[in-house]
């Protein structure tokens, strides 16, 4: 998922997964989010993201940043997070997503028309005297991905929205992410950085409702290179693994008793996903018919 022009980061890469701030973005401004999903050809329904969000602010101060968790979606395989982050000293620091950078676009790159202001991030903390503060907050929990996905958004004033996602496949109904922040001053002029600082806060994430999943056998023989297919049903898609895996090229092919079609789900990179009302006892796949398990 996120959206074009997205970033895939994987192990050998620093992990990172954003921030957020407390200062508050006008209620105006669509939830980080909502914009991503609409981003991306999906919808969100607001209602879910309110009772995902942390009952109480999560915000964290470090290293001349304001960085608060704006919202969480849990599904139950996959987590969303939406941050926000903000100079505490507007005077003195311009932030930029760890995603960024220097010389990319103050206004950013998704056509947000939030903010009028062409100049790179280099140049406009060097014209207007000031430090980058380079700003990176995630899960610690990354850290255990083969990858993940994030991206951001330039907001008007002086904040930026940052959002991120992984596939962690937790399945619980409650769990709690350590959410690591870390800060370093960039020199505009030299480049140099600053020792970053850091900061951890856990956040206790809930799941957004509840997940059904069904295990289907091959009922008959066939030449299909594997023999069982598992859907995952959760309030955001139906996930769809062969064989304990991913493998995009079945979800085409999966169809109901009548041979007909199921309409994709979410889109969600390295998934195959589908929309479905209820999980089925019979798919078709390939002309072979999946039986589910009793």
């Amino acid at each position: 998922m996120l959206m074009n022009g997205k970033k895939l980061f994987c192990v050998s890469l620093v992990m990172l997964l954003c921030a957020a701030n407390s200062l508050a973005v006008a209620e105006s401004v669509e939830n980080g989010l909502t914009w991503v999903f609409r981003l991306d050809g999906n919808t969100l329904d607001e209602s879910l993201l309110l009772l995902t969000e942390p009952q109480e602010p999560v915000t964290v101060a470090c290293g001349g940043a304001l960085v608060t968790l704006e919202g969480v979606v849990y599904d139950g395989v996959c987590l969303f997070t939406s941050s926000v982050i903000a100079p505490e000293d507007a005077s003195r620091y311009l932030v930029m997503p760890a995603t960024a950078d220097p010389y990319e676009l103050v206004r950013g790159g998704h056509g947000e028309g939030l903010r009028e202001d062409d100049r790179t991030f280099a140049q406009a903390a060097k014209e207007d005297g000031k430090q980058i503060l380079r700003v990176d907050a995630y899960p610690l929990e990354c850290d255990d991905l083969g990858c993940y996905w994030m991206d951001y958004r330039q907001d008007a004033g002086i904040t930026s929205t940052i959002i991120a996602y992984g596939a962690f496949g937790w399945m619980e109904e409650e769990v709690t992410i350590t959410l690591q922040v870390r800060v370093n001053t960039i020199d505009p002029t030299t480049m140099a950085e600053g020792e970053a600082e850091c900061e951890m806060v856990s956040v206790p994430v809930h799941c957004l409702g509840d997940i059904e999943t069904r295990t289907y056998r091959a009922g008959q023989a066939n030449e299909l290179r594997y023999e069982t297919l598992t859907l995952v049903k959760t309030p955001l898609t139906t996930y769809v693994y062969v064989d304990g895996s991913h493998e995009k090229s079945v979800g085409a092919a999966i169809r109901n008793e009548q041979g007909e079609a199921y309409p994709a789900g979410m889109s969600m990179d390295g998934y195959v996903t589908l929309d479905m009302e209820a999980l089925p006892e019979t798919v078709l796949v390939e002309d072979v018919a999946f039986v589910a398990d009793k």
